[in-house]
């Protein structure tokens, strides 16, 4: 039987799709505008806020400048850069007065106008004024080109984002939902992460509603877990998705270091102080309360862990008695980058577990970028070259973690004389 011809679209469903491919380029473009200015210490107030005035692409805070943020996208940093016209500008500013003026704590607020540009084969351009000709040229001799002369990836663009957010100082502020996100779509290009911060904001509103009459604790979990149906995969606990933060949102259960990132972020928005916690074979949040801080488990449904409890599991991974009694030091909290990079470490082992060589070089690269100063991600690169049969990459990877930390040398040197034997 012959195939048929797909049928040519209609006018209307060419545009349709224009437009579709057009919203998807342009969320795409906020996201990655939204991790580097979080890089850079702001918080992200709103996604694509709609005035009667227009729409705001990013609502930003850092110190007391509220920064209406416009995301251009063109085919050189140049033409982003002047993109914006001073009516636009002026129209722009009196939406961000709209939106202070409706959020109490925002109107004391110092509104300034900021630009992000974005050009194939760059990283984002910043510009915390409306752009001028002068202020253009500045930008493009300051930026740094992505080490690929052809027009970057998104798998490109992720690693170019992780690293900013790693670069940031150890005490600002960490982009965790966005670097995970960022994460997702360096495993995974081709799919829109909307979705996770759609869930996130209804988390959050949800979860704000609670506070007024429930406890802290109470809330966020009946928020997770039964408003959001987030918990646990106990039936395919081995699957990939349940480490990735799209897949996650979209199957509603993952692992309990992914389902954290969820509660941390949605707590967080509602000002609750909660926090990872790493503790041995289970990740763990640790929620202050009037009562002094809880465990919960996102696990299972964001339940209160027992004090009782925590000292069995510690003892069942293994953890000596005197150790496991210890609450207050496996309670510690850690931070945020610490998070994230526990999950690629998760990625990492189940995937050289399994031998899949190629996804265990992809998450030991995200920790290397997340965490640029540790020398072990490039030892696990290097494996993981090595496993693909990719030797000379291997070196590269070892001599990379050499340079880094001379306490490893040693382990490093042995691991590269024995991929140098192969390569002779």
């Amino acid at each position: 039987m012959a195939s048929r011809e797909p049928r040519p679209l209609t006018s209307a469903e060419a545009r349709r799709r224009r437009g579709a491919l057009a919203r998807r380029s342009g969320r795409r473009a906020e996201a990655w505008a939204a991790l580097w200015l979080m890089a850079k210490g702001y918080r992200i107030l709103g996604f694509r806020l709609r005035t009667r005035l227009g729409e705001i692409d990013l609502l930003a805070q850092k110190g007391r400048a509220l920064a209406v943020v416009e995301v251009k996208q063109r085919a050189t940093v140049e033409a982003a850069l002047e993109a914006v016209s001073a009516e636009q500008r002026d129209r722009l500013r009196q939406a961000a007065q709209a939106v202070a003026a409706s959020r109490p704590r925002l109107k004391d607020l110092a509104i300034r106008l900021d630009l992000i540009a974005l050009a194939p084969g760059r990283l984002p351009a910043h510009r915390p004024t409306g752009p001028t000709p002068g202020a253009a040229r500045e930008a493009v001799s300051a930026m740094t080109a992505v080490p690929d002369t052809s027009s970057p990836s998104i798998r490109q663009q992720a690693e170019a984002c992780l690293s900013a957010a790693g670069a940031g100082a150890p005490d600002a502020p960490f982009p965790l939902l966005e670097a995970a996100i960022a994460c997702a779509l360096h495993e995974d290009p081709d799919r829109d992460p909307q979705g996770v911060r759609d869930l996130a904001q209804a988390g959050a509103e949800r979860l704000a509603e609670r506070l007024k009459r429930e406890s802290p604790e109470e809330a966020l979990a009946e928020t997770l877990s039964g408003d959001l149906r987030l918990t646990g995969d106990l039936f395919t606990y081995e699957d990939p998705a349940n480490a990735d933060i799209i897949a996650v949102a979209q199957r509603r259960k993952g692992l309990p270091v992914a389902l954290g990132i969820l509660y941390l972020h949605v707590a967080r928005t509602c000002g609750l102080t909660l926090a990872g916690v790493d503790f041995p074979g289970h990740f763990l949040l640790r929620i202050e309360t009037r009562e002094g801080p809880m465990a919960l488990d996102p696990f299972s449904e964001g339940r209160v862990v027992l004090p009782s409890e925590l000292t069995r599991r510690a003892l069942h991974a293994g953890l000596t008695p005197n150790v496991a009694d210890r609450l207050d030091i496996l309670m510690a909290p850690v931070s945020d980058r610490a998070v994230l990079i526990r999950l690629q470490n998760n990625i990492f082992a189940r995937a050289a577990a399994v031998g899949d060589y190629p996804r265990a070089e992809r998450s030991a690269l995200r920790r290397a970028l997340l965490d640029p100063g540790d020398h072990r991600p490039w030892l696990d690169v290097a494996a993981a070259r090595e496993g693909q049969g990719a030797l000379a990459g291997a070196l590269e990877a070892l001599g990379r973690a050499s340079a880094l930390d001379q306490g490893a040398a040693l382990a490093a040197r042995a691991q590269r004389e024995r991929v140098r034997l192969q390569l002779n």
